[in-house]
């Protein structure tokens, strides 16, 4: 009797031990996912040289307009720190009398986009000059005095921004055009017009970015297809064994992924390079014109943004050859 309890529970154990252990299907496509993530990395080691060259011409595609973008970002910081008061400066004709002109600076302070209007009439700013010994000798000798009028008017927004440009200069024109005004000159027009370059180059850069990023989509798309010619026989084998395109299509994804991932990383260390080797003459013009600017490199959120743009651009491409070739692929 005790024998056949043995026998019986020797029994149970072997069938026990013969059934197969299942393994969930999410578990499964994790460890087919990690498999795929790893082998694709290991493929691109064993060829360091093809993996090179595609890298650093995706690198060269991202680092090119981020340097861009990063020079023209310092430049338009720099030009946040001139946000000075500015004035108009109205020049009226000489010989209009003070009566017309007190009237003239009435109307002009009355406009409620004026904060301020100062008068420099023509004699004030002939005594100005003759305080220089020069100029003293050169208004002798001509005798009458040429200087016009100066209204200085004060906007009521005295600070440049994107935001008074278009008031400040719908000022400026409507000054122009009242009478016995004979120009008129905006004290920080400059700085106005050296923003409007920056605005213009940076949308240049953004167009530079954008056909920059179709060419390193082409790239992607056509190594990944050379990667697929490659391996042609090894795909006919997987699909006549029955596995999927999304199985066969993996690890192509994969290597896209990898190559933008390692080009986005070689053009961050790019455009560090280029950062340090201007620092140090950026730095010495800055002393020249004692000001404390500093060049700013990229902020997290734009390192960020590199690296996931190029990885999941560098997807796109893969996934576009690889469906194509899978397409092509007929096992039936």
């Amino acid at each position: 009797m005790a024998n056949q309890t043995k026998k019986k529970t020797t029994r149970r154990k072997s069938k026990a031990s013969n059934t197969p252990t299942t393994t969930s299907p999410l578990k499964l496509t994790l460890s087919q996912h990690s498999f795929h993530f790893l082998d694709s990395l290991k493929g691109l080691i064993k060829e360091p040289i093809s993996t090179l060259m595609t890298t650093l011409v995706i690198a060269i595609a991202i680092a090119l307009p981020s340097c861009l973008y990063l020079l023209i970002s310092n430049a338009q910081g720099l030009t946040e720190r001139w946000e000075t008061t500015h004035d108009i400066n109205v020049f009226v004709e000489g010989s209009l009398s003070n009566t017309d002109l007190e009237a003239l600076q009435k109307k002009i302070s009355q406009r409620p986009d004026v904060q301020l209007v100062r008068t420099i009439s023509s004699q004030q700013a002939l005594e100005e000059l003759k305080q220089e010994i020069q100029m003293q000798m050169i208004s002798d000798a001509i005798g009458s005095n040429p200087l016009p009028h100066t209204l200085i008017v004060s906007p009521e927004n005295k600070v440049i921004s994107d935001k008074t440009n278009d008031s400040i200069q719908k000022l400026n024109q409507e000054l122009a055009d009242l009478p016995s005004v004979d120009s008129v000159q905006l004290d920080a027009d400059w700085v106005l017009k050296f923003r409007s370059v920056v605005d213009l180059l940076k949308r240049c850069v953004y167009l530079l970015a954008a056909l920059l990023s179709l060419g390193m989509l082409l790239v992607v798309s056509n190594t990944i297809r050379l990667h697929v010619q490659q391996k042609h026989n090894e795909i006919e084998v997987k699909k006549l064994v029955g596995a999927s395109d999304d199985f066969v299509r993996r690890p192509f994804l994969y290597l896209g992924f990898w190559y933008g991932f390692i080009g986005s990383i070689i053009a961050l260390i790019l455009v560090s390079i280029l950062l340090v080797s201007i620092s140090g003459p950026a730095s010495r013009l800055s002393e020249l014109y004692l000001s404390s600017f500093e060049l700013r490199g990229l902020k997290l959120s734009d390192t960020l943004f590199l690296i996931i743009f190029a990885s999941l651009l560098s997807l796109v491409g893969a996934w576009i050859a690889a469906q194509r070739a899978l397409l092509k692929i007929d096992v039936s």
